[in-house]
C-alpha cells in the first residue's frame, strides 16, 4: 500500500505544459517523478469530458489510457516524467495519470490531478463572429463560431431560425456540412430573399 499512498503525493504536481489545438491536437504533459524503486511506469487517462472515467479515443498511441512505460520518459530529468500525445481531434481534453509498479498484476495508483487542454477553464458561451454567409440560390447558410471543433454544431435541433426555417430534409444527417474548424454549411429547403431572420 505504500507504492499508492506515496505516488498520490509525489504526482499532485501534474502540469499542463503545452497544448497546440490545432486538428490534430499536441498536447504535452509533464509531472513529477515516483519515486517508489519499483515503479514500472504511467498510465495517461483522457476524456472530454472532466472526471472519471476517462474514456477518451482517437490519440495516435491509443484509447485511454496510454501505457508509458519509464524508457518512453522524454524528460532527461530523472525527478520529471513528460510525454507528448499525438493525434487528438482539436477540442479540450482532460488528462489524469496513474503510477504503476513491476508486481503481476501490478498495483495501480489512483489518479493524479487533473490536467486540461488551454490556459483556463472556458466560461464564455462560443458566438457567431460575423454574419452568416447567404446563397439564395443554392439555399445555404454559412455559420462561423468563435471557437473551433464545436461539439452539437452539426445538430439541426440547435438551430432556431425567427422567422421559421426548415432544413432540406429534416432530421437528415447530410444537412449540415464541415466547412472548416469553426464554419458550418447549413442546408436549408427554403430561404428567403430579401428578409431578415434570426437565428439563436
Amino acid at each position: 500500500m505504500r507504492f499508492l499512498w506515496t505516488f498520490a503525493v509525489a504526482c499532485a504536481a501534474i502540469i499542463f505544459c503545452s497544448a497546440r489545438l490545432a486538428f490534430p491536437a499536441v498536447v504535452t504533459l509533464a509531472w513529477d517523478a515516483n519515486t517508489e524503486s519499483d515503479i514500472a511506469g504511467y498510465k495517461i487517462y483522457y476524456d472530454t469530458d472532466s472526471g472519471p472515467p476517462y474514456d477518451g479515443t482517437g490519440a495516435d498511441r491509443g484509447d485511454s489510457p496510454i501505457d508509458v512505460p519509464l524508457a518512453m520518459d522524454e524528460d532527461p530529468d530523472p525527478n520529471t516524467v513528460q510525454y507528448t500525445v499525438l493525434g487528438l481531434p482539436g477540442q479540450t481534453y482532460y488528462f489524469a495519470v496513474t503510477a504503476y509498479d513491476r508486481e503481476a498484476p501490478s498495483n495501480e495508483s489512483g489518479y493524479s490531478n487533473e490536467a486540461y487542454t488551454g490556459s483556463s477553464r472556458d466560461t464564455k458561451p462560443p458566438f457567431v463572429v460575423r454574419y452568416p454567409s447567404i446563397d439564395y440560390a443554392n439555399r445555404t447558410i454559412d455559420v462561423t463560431y468563435s471557437e473551433p471543433n464545436m461539439q452539437n454544431a452539426g445538430t439541426e435541433s440547435n438551430y432556431v431560425f425567427s422567422p421559421s426555417l426548415l432544413f432540406r430534409s429534416q432530421g437528415g444527417s447530410d444537412d449540415i456540412a464541415i466547412l472548416d474548424a469553426s464554419t458550418y454549411r447549413l442546408y436549408m429547403t427554403y430561404v428567403p430573399n430579401r428578409t431578415i431572420f434570426k437565428l439563436t
